[in-house]
């Protein structure tokens, strides 16, 4: 009798371990019970709140099967409670479930529910019948149960900033795309969001201008939601209705910290596409223990800068370890083709990024390692790995690769994601791992005259006088290229690999459809947000809260989903 009694009393352990692991929400009850009625009545409340609670009930006298009724109501008294010793206890013993003897202290027990109805929420007990109503009366048990993640919320995805040129090309993308695809029930529910309603009309009535095959209809019915980058209880009302926000709203200095601040508080993946690298070293440094906490996600850089060298450098530097098992000695990556133009956004953010920062900001920002942590930094300093990987302005000549080349404007962002991206993934590309990032687009002259203009530039960049002029010439914010130039536009990269012995080991050519700093960034940031609203992580377990880069974030699963949709094809060839 006795180990027949120990193993109803494990299985019965075990099958409410089970069954709560299993569903966010579950009901011990019993059918004849009008508590446990009481129960059932708020759920189909609660469920009209906040959508497809899972949910589960365990009608107690109806069970046949084994472990019995009984039993698992003894198994939730002791799941429940406490462990009390019979010398401390002036309480009877309706509700205690004898755990263990104890010579010293006599008899242990477990005070504990089991009585129904007994709630959970995957697997704490909330209480009973009453304790149920009023947690829902006073609103707590609509925040416990987003809170631990046990339903869906309204959307998907969020589109914040969709009233900008960028944005509406995303809101475009999304609605056509199969992932996302309006009218598809199977598609990931989404809507589009900023501080102007009358704005996100206009998006619609763009969207169907642009989408002919896609109903009106449909087009209509795409919800919105009103938050204003400045208002942060806007943004927080936002991002409690989403799994993910795309965030377009930069110069992400002046209009981004709040959303950040939101997501990482509120357990809310995210994605954007600044490449303002300080920002990006603030925000983390303020918001990075709330996003380990939350479990929220967040991934900066999410567009032309920086998933065509941080996927590329990834990709290379994995087929070196798979095929030579070594580490990597360098990669460096060149752009030998470029039809695009120059986006009002990035300008501005460049102007912001001059006009906001210190020049002891300015200059720490050109350390190749700035995103990676002080530990990092100092290792590297001490390795003497800081100036090999530094882009110098002189014109050089890639003899393995044949190609003449110079700075590239973009590469010190670059580069610092894919450092980062290398501390992320735990020194997978090697301790000793070198990158540069290049312009290789015509011969030696084509060459020299890029870095004198690039120079010329980044001079003008730097006193407020000759910015003034610059912005005189720029394009504006929200203005774009046409259709046509959206659709011939393309990058051609090729890159070079070498393992850690300097023997060159693979090579690749990276290939990007459509505009870069539009039609292909407004693809790039959708599919990363797509892969955090699917769970599409490099890590089969799934990332841990805090912030990333998109190879350290997606790695193959993002590299796959380009390459198969022919938005960046990547092509390796191994040379040893």
């Amino acid at each position: 009798m006795g180990a027949s009694s120990s193993r109803d009393e494990a299985a019965a352990l075990e099958f409410v371990d089970r069954v709560t692991s299993e569903n966010g929400v579950t009901v011990f009850s019993k059918s004849y019970c009008p508590y446990c009625h009481m129960v059932r009545v708020w759920k189909r409340v609660i469920t009209g709140e906040v959508s497809c609670l899972k949910y589960h009930v365990v009608e107690l006298d109806q069970k046949s099967d084994a472990p019995s009724g009984g039993d698992i109501q003894n198994a939730l008294a002791a799941t429940t409670g406490k462990k009390l010793s019979t010398r401390s206890l002036g309480v009877g013993v309706g509700d205690l479930v004898v755990a263990a003897n104890s010579a010293s202290t006599g008899v242990v027990l477990r005070l504990g529910r089991r009585t129904v109805p007994n709630v959970f929420i995957q697997k704490e007990s909330i209480g009973g019948g009453t304790d149920v109503q009023a947690l829902f009366q006073s609103g707590r048990l609509t925040e416990m149960l987003r809170t631990a993640g046990v339903v869906d919320k309204p959307f998907d995805v969020i589109v914040y900033g969709a009233t900008g040129f960028t944005g509406a090309l995303v809101a475009r993308h999304m609605a056509a795309e199969a992932d996302s695809a309006l009218g598809s029930p199977k598609a990931l529910k989404w809507a589009m969001a900023a501080r102007s309603e009358a704005k996100l009309a206009q998006v619609k009535e763009q969207l169907k201008e642009h989408l002919p095959e896609v109903s009106a209809e449909l087009i209509d019915a795409i919800p919105v939601v009103v938050a204003d980058s400045g208002d942060e209880a806007s943004l927080v009302a936002m991002v409690k209705q989403t799994k993910v926000v795309v965030s377009l709203v930069g110069p992400y200095k002046l209009y981004g910290s709040l959303l950040v601040k939101a997501c990482a508080e509120n357990g809310v993946h995210y994605c954007d596409l600044t490449g303002e690298i300080i920002w990006i070293d603030e925000v983390t440094a303020k918001y990075a223990d709330a996003a380990a906490k939350s479990g929220a996600v967040l991934v900066n850089c999410c567009g032309f800068e920086s998933i065509p060298s941080d996927l590329t450098t990834f990709l290379v530097t994995d087929r070196i370890q798979q095929k030579y098992n070594a580490a990597t000695g360098q990669v460096d990556f060149y752009f030998t083709k470029f039809v695009g133009e120059a986006s009002g956004g990035t300008l501005a953010t460049v102007f912001t990024i001059m006009e906001t920062s210190t020049s002891k900001q300015l200059l720490a920002s050109r350390n190749p390692f700035f995103l990676t942590d002080a530990a990092t930094i100092a290792k590297k300093q001490a390795a003497g790995l800081i100036k090999p990987n530094s882009s110098g302005v002189a014109v050089r000549h890639d003899k393995a690769m044949g190609f003449w080349h110079s700075i590239f404007m973009g590469a010190s962002v670059n580069q610092a994601i894919v450092h980062r991206s290398n501390q992320r993934l735990q020194g997978k590309y090697g301790d000793k791992f070198v990158c540069h990032e290049r312009m290789a687009i015509g011969g030696f002259f084509m060459q020299l005259a890029a870095t004198i203009g690039t120079v010329v530039l980044s001079t003008m960049l730097y006193f407020k006088w000759t910015r003034v002029l610059l912005k005189r010439l720029a394009r504006a914010p929200g203005e774009g290229p046409s259709e046509e130039a959206m659709r011939k536009g393309f990058f051609i990269a090729e890159a070079a690999g070498y393992s850690e012995d300097g023997k060159l080991a693979v090579k690749a050519k990276t290939v990007g459809s459509g505009d870069p700093g539009y039609r292909l960034t407004s693809r790039l940031i959708s599919e990363c947000a797509f892969c955090l609203a699917n769970g599409e992580f490099e890590m089969p377990e799934g990332l841990k809260g805090g912030f990333y880069t998109p190879a350290s974030a997606f790695g193959h699963k993002l590299a796959d989903r380009l390459h198969r949709k022919k938005f960046i094809t990547f092509d390796l060839k191994d040379v040893q």
